[in-house]
């Protein structure tokens, strides 16, 4: 059974740090949901989880699960499991024995036991894998054995800390595949915290950004690629391009020229923003968003090329085919234009 979180205004302070870890926080999560806390290290993420958790006491503010305060409760009493980096999987245990530990301790029978662990091995791709011990199983194997151990009680809340981290690149993949498709199965309310943008992306159905403390955005994963609702958002998030101007009259007025916006934004002063695979390498001759750029240098990325370019001092970048990027020269005068639709202007 999920359950829905409701967190409303809650602050930590650490006593051996004068500016708090989080501060006045809220955040929402609706059952069956999985939402991402996004943010760089240091930021505060893993304290929201130990709060919701248990693990800690809010200086302030409410946590609820289905409408009913959490703060009183001890961590064993609110259902909820707590995932890090590391598997912390007992090492003289079975990988089987491992999963069911928690079952065993709430004295369910062994016969029921058993049959609740196979269910969970096999969902989590380790049938074959019980009777061995954690020292025997890849770094990946043994994050599964975790996520197992994690869902097996059937947890209200699962809430996860940076929990494939320490995988290779493939390994996170794998295991980015694996949890969005149990998550999904089994409805579990799900708070994963991460601080790869690509990670929260893929995973989420909402995604919420940290920053000092503090919660910046919140919304779906596509918001905050399209629609970033500060500089300080846009620079974590991506790429982003940024021209620096004015709006006038339903047009952005920079250095680079005039350029016509997909929407009316008030007039004043604002940065243009657009990213760099919508920077289009054509001649546009007459159309007010169309300019000339030189190239400054070029970056191989594999399936696309990374381009430097200057325009009236304004930098900026593109990505190209690297089939096109290998006919450009540095110092080349290169057209540009930018569609309308691709801008947005930042206040």
């Amino acid at each position: 059974m999920s359950v829905n979180l409701e967190i409303s205004g809650i602050s930590y302070r650490y006593a051996d740090q004068n500016a708090p870890a989080v501060e006045r926080l809220s955040l929402s999560l609706e059952a069956g949901q999985l939402t991402s806390l996004l943010g760089p290290s240091g930021c505060g993420k893993s304290t929201v989880l130990k709060m919701i958790a248990g693990l800690l006491k809010p200086g302030e503010g409410d946590i609820r699960m289905d409408g009913q305060s959490v703060l009183a409760l001890p961590p064993e009493k609110r259902r909820t499991v707590l995932m890090f980096q590391e598997a912390l999987l007992f090492p003289y245990m079975t990988v089987a024995e491992n999963i069911g530990f928690g079952l065993k301790m709430q004295g369910m029978p062994r016969s029921e036991r058993e049959t609740r662990v196979a269910e969970m091995m096999s969902l989590v791709q380790l049938d074959d894998l019980g009777a061995r011990k954690p020292a025997a199983l890849s770094g990946g194997q043994q994050q599964r054995a975790a996520l197992a151990r994690a869902l097996v009680a059937a947890p209200r809340l699962l809430l996860l800390d940076e929990p494939f981290s320490n995988l290779d690149a493939t390994l996170r993949i794998e295991m980015r595949s694996l949890l969005q498709e149990l998550q999904q199965k089994t409805e579990i309310t799900t708070l994963f915290v991460t601080h790869d943008q690509e990670e929260a992306v893929t995973l989420s159905d909402t995604i919420a950004l940290m920053l000092r403390g503090h919660l910046i955005q919140e919304g779906p994963p596509d918001a905050f690629y399209m629609r970033p609702e500060s500089r300080e958002v846009a620079r974590f998030f991506g790429s982003l391009n940024f021209i620096g101007g004015r709006v006038e009259a339903g047009h952005f007025l920079s250095a680079l020229g005039r350029f016509r916006l997909p929407e009316v934004y008030p007039d004043g002063n604002g940065e243009l923003t657009f990213r760099p695979e919508n920077v289009c390498l054509q001649d546009m001759p007459g159309d007010p968003n169309s300019f000339t750029a030189r190239l400054l240098s070029k970056e191989f990325m594999g399936s696309q090329t990374r381009l430097h370019l200057v325009a009236a001092d304004c930098e900026f970048h593109a990505f190209t085919s690297p089939e096109t990027a290998r006919d450009l020269t540095e110092g080349a005068a290169i057209p540009i234009f930018l569609p309308p639709r691709t801008l947005r202007v930042l206040s």
